[in-house]
């Protein structure tokens, strides 16, 4: 059965969004639209289903209103696998994402963002993907902050509970409205944002058309892949955001004149929209000249290669590389081969074996160079 009103799907809206489209243009409340009008018996408003929707339900959709299967699922966050994350777990946190903090059909996180901006202009209102990730903090059609929850109440986004109730019959227009005191979401004041550089902002933008299905530049690193930059990125940001990173904040505060409301033992995707975007400028200010900017801050506030992470193999090639070449202040550890060349060296020359002279050679500290000379006499020296 086709669907008497079945709007299409806008360009980037969230599958969430649609479904609910998709009930009140039909006047319909959402449980009596999907339980007995399209038969579909299984829950779907107590989880998140912009992640990974049941199979099921991605036929009944398409039965009902003659859209593609791949069409619908394009609507997920599953559409931003290998753009930005290898694979999206179905449910727990994931990086990039906002936390929802579903609790049966409510939402505890203010985990939907929106552009009061492009609300009020959208003939008929919707919300986009784009909106649920943490990285999404300014409006890429109005460059307007994005907001995170009503101005007015402070209550997070959740436009399906308009449509919770049986006696409900809520029309399109209301998905704009505050679920729990009816403000108008498209009337609140955006917030106009600066930025310390127009590198910086064009990185961003780069950043925000990729999302919508344009090609990926690579911006200043532009061998970089997609996966690659953006993993990069979440480890440099929780760098700096992180219980280690408070000199770096305060250097990158005076230099760019920003300041941070850090919310402590909190990831990236668990702050303010205004703390997040905060963060971005300077990680994207950072990158905009790499590895100069990165490299003249880090080392500067002596920032070493242990406070990023034990797992430096894993993070991408091009932050790596410089972690490990200048950041890295492990004394160097010589094998015990390379000991006794050295050691050697020096008795044939008829140098005393000490660890002034064996340091001075190696160029290692003194306090490994005293731990090579005893291996070196332990277990070489005496039989010379």
């Amino acid at each position: 059965m086709l669907l008497p009103v079945h709007p299409q799907p806008r360009q980037g809206e969230l599958l969430s969004s649609w479904m609910v489209r998709l009930a009140f243009s039909n006047v319909f409340a959402l449980h009596t639209f999907y339980f007995s009008l399209l038969e579909y018996k299984a829950p779907i408003w107590n989880r998140d289903i912009d992640r990974h929707p049941p199979p099921a339900l991605l036929e009944v959709l398409k039965n009902h209103t003659q859209q593609s299967e791949l069409a619908i699922q394009s609507m997920t966050l599953s559409y931003y696998e290998g753009m930005l994350f290898e694979t999206l777990p179905v449910c727990g946190d994931a990086i990039w994402l906002l936390p929802a903090g579903i609790y049966h059909r409510t939402r505890r996180r203010e985990g939907m963002q929106f552009c009061p901006l492009c609300l009020q202009s959208d003939s008929e209102p919707f919300y986009r993907r784009a909106w649920r990730l943490a990285f999404c903090t300014v409006c890429r059609e109005h460059s307007c902050l994005m907001l995170q929850h009503c101005p007015y109440c402070e209550s997070p986004v959740a436009f399906h509970r308009h449509g919770m109730g049986w006696l409900k019959s809520p029309a399109p227009f209301s998905i704009r409205l505050c679920h729990h005191c009816g403000f108008d979401l498209g009337m609140a004041k955006p917030a106009q944002v600066s930025w310390p550089d127009a590198q910086s902002r064009e990185l961003m933008c780069d950043m925000l058309n990729m999302l919508e299905g344009n090609a990926w530049s690579g911006g200043p690193l532009a061998l970089c892949s997609s996966l690659s930059f953006f993993n990069g990125l979440r480890i440099l940001l929780g760098a700096i955001g992180g219980r280690n990173g408070k000199r770096v904040r305060a250097a990158l505060c005076e230099r760019l004149g920003l300041s941070f409301d850090i919310e402590p033992n909190r990831d990236f995707e668990y702050q303010s929209t205004i703390t997040r975007f905060n963060l971005l400028t300077t990680g994207l200010w950072l990158i905009s000249d790499w590895p100069s900017r990165f490299l003249e801050v880090f080392q500067g506030e002596g920032f070493t290669r242990s406070r990023f992470s034990d797992n430096l193999h894993i993070h991408p090639y091009w932050l790596q590389l410089q972690v490990a070449r200048h950041l890295d202040t492990r004394p160097y550890l010589p094998s015990y081969e390379e000991v006794v060349a050295a050691a050697n060296y020096l008795f044939v020359n008829n140098i005393a074996v000490t660890t002034d002279s064996l340091g001075g050679l190696m160029g290692i500290k003194r306090d490994v160079a005293r731990r090579a000379v005893v291996l070196w006499k332990a277990n070489y020296g005496p039989s010379l």
